[in-house]
């Protein structure tokens, strides 16, 4: 996101916050029904993405809408594993709480189980089991992101509490928008919630306003974002450098072969257009090399020893 557009996002976190200061944290009716709408995009989206995932018919829909606390939504005791959201660049948080026969179900799906087997005894999902369901949890998020476009805030994975007692979060207090939904895979139905801040509701709200009043300049902005997304940039990956003696420094000459000798787990730094955005590792691939990106790079971040 570009200096300008964060500077729009804080205004309009601003602007949101100044409408609603009427009626603290509660959403009037039509930015409740802003959320319904929203929300059953998200829906359709996610049965969509889920049942090409899968390879068996999800089917998405919503099952009432509140606004209550936090603290609230946290203590519910349907929760299997606890999804945290970043809203950037707003500093707010999003959460998705999925209870464990719904985790444990696509787990068995992913692993070819059969599909009337019973779920484990258990809360806590294992490390290998959160390892399984990396891209079900991508494929929420992405389907959220896309449905909640509008509010100009991006939805990014924060953390992931897998157990009862990790689910603690260090968010505001304040009142949250709760979806409640039905998730049914194939013939199992499955209760879900997410829990938007209020403010979300209200920035959307702000933003489809602003696009009402001038669509021209909404327009002009997509076209500006489809241009971005086919410019070129030049890629670059930096190893970690190797050792060498002086007297091979010296001795080189043109033809002659270096080799560096990386194995595979290295590090390297990757950079877009000369500056640093990416690190990761070198990796096997079958018979070839290929780098392997873990994470981005905040500006004046340095890698860590």
């Amino acid at each position: 996101m570009v200096i300008g557009e964060e500077i729009g996002a804080v205004q309009a976190v601003q602007d949101a916050r100044e409408c609603g200061a009427c009626v603290p944290g509660m959403l009037p009716a039509e930015q409740v029904a802003l959320a319904e709408r929203t929300h059953q995009q998200f829906l359709r989206a996610l049965g969509e993405k889920l049942s090409q995932y899968l390879g068996t018919p999800v089917a998405a829909t919503p099952a009432g809408i509140e606004q209550a606390p936090l603290a609230g939504f946290l203590s519910g005791d349907d929760c299997g594993c606890l999804i945290s959201l970043d809203l950037d660049p707003t500093g707010l948080q999003a959460f998705v709480a999925l209870p464990a026969g719904l985790v444990f179900r696509t787990v068995g799906l992913l692993i070819g189980a059969p599909q009337d087997a019973a779920a484990p005894a258990r809360e806590t999902l294992t490390d290998i089991e959160l390892h399984i369901l990396h891209e079900f949890f991508d494929t929420l998020i992405r389907a959220l992101r896309e449905s909640w476009s509008i509010s100009a805030v991006n939805f990014r994975l924060a953390s992931i509490a897998a157990s009862p007692e990790s689910r603690q979060t260090d968010a505001p207090a304040g009142t949250m928008v709760v979806l409640n939904s039905v998730l049914k895979v194939g013939e199992a139905d499955e209760s879900f919630r997410v829990a938007l801040p209020a403010l979300l509701v209200r920035l959307a709200a702000l933003e489809a306003s602003r696009t009402a009043a001038d669509p021209l300049a909404a327009a002009e902005g997509s076209d500006v974002l489809a241009a971005l997304r086919t410019a070129r940039l030049e890629l670059e990956a930096v190893l970690e450098g190797s050792t060498l003696r002086m007297s091979d420094i010296l001795a080189m000459e043109p033809g002659r072969i270096l080799m560096l000798g990386h194995p595979a787990g290295s590090l390297f730094d990757c950079l877009v257009n000369g500056k640093l955005k990416f690190r990761g590792e070198l990796i096997h691939v079958g018979e070839h090399q290929a780098l392997l990106i873990d994470s981005l790079v905040s500006h004046g971040a340095a890698r860590p020893q």
